[in-house]
């Protein structure tokens, strides 16, 4: 039997995932079973199992790739010169989610199920304290190029940086739950709370 390349494996690893969300988002977490997920994939269950022991392995193989996969972003921004505004930051940090995972409040059901499941909980803790890290970066790099010295900007930027990931993730939530909300007006709302001499 041929083996299998690492690239091929990456690209079925993605269709099933991008599977897995489409039935997520239709009919819920909870609701979604390997079976829906297997039908929506067009693929073998023997296939499907060949990469994801259960829904678990799946919903915390999905959920690590899209955070993980926003990870370099911060990076890039970091690096950027001029560096965008901290609303400018945040679009690019969550422009490039799925918008799948915003569709039916998947998102909101993923970090409830952080809330009661430890396996989930533990991958949403570890995912969020590297997007606070990366986040911590580019302040550290923000507030030294408004003038402020090395340490000072550090020391600001691991202060405000719990809050700029909870901005983040409110964000999320009243796209959600708000049917007229307007992210311009809260990333306007952003600039002012972080930067109000720039605003």
């Amino acid at each position: 039997m041929p083996k299998v390349s690492e690239e091929h494996r990456a690209h079925v690893s993605e269709h099933i995932h991008q599977a897995a969300l489409r039935v997520f988002a239709r009919k819920g977490l909870r609701s979604t079973t390997m079976s829906d997920i297997i039908k929506e994939s067009g693929m073998s269950t023997g296939a499907i199992y060949s990469y994801f022991a259960n829904k678990e392995a799946l919903t915390m193989s999905v959920a690590s790739a899209v955070v993980g996969g926003r990870l370099h972003v911060l990076e890039e921004l970091t690096a950027t010169d001029p560096l965008p505004r901290p609303a400018v930051a945040l679009r690019q940090l969550l422009s490039g989610v799925d918008p799948v995972l915003f569709h039916g409040g998947l998102i909101l059901q993923v970090w409830s199920e952080a809330s009661t499941h430890p396996g989930m909980a533990a991958l949403a803790r570890d995912m969020l304290t590297q997007v606070r890290t990366g986040i911590t970066t580019y302040l550290t790099s923000f507030y030294a190029a408004q003038g402020l010295p090395a340490d000072a900007a550090a020391a600001r930027a691991v202060a405000a940086a719990p809050a700029v990931l909870g901005l983040g993730q409110g964000l999320i939530v009243q796209s959600t739950v708000f049917e007229d909300f307007d992210p311009d007006s809260y990333l306007r709302a952003v600039d002012v709370l972080l930067d109000p001499d720039h605003a």
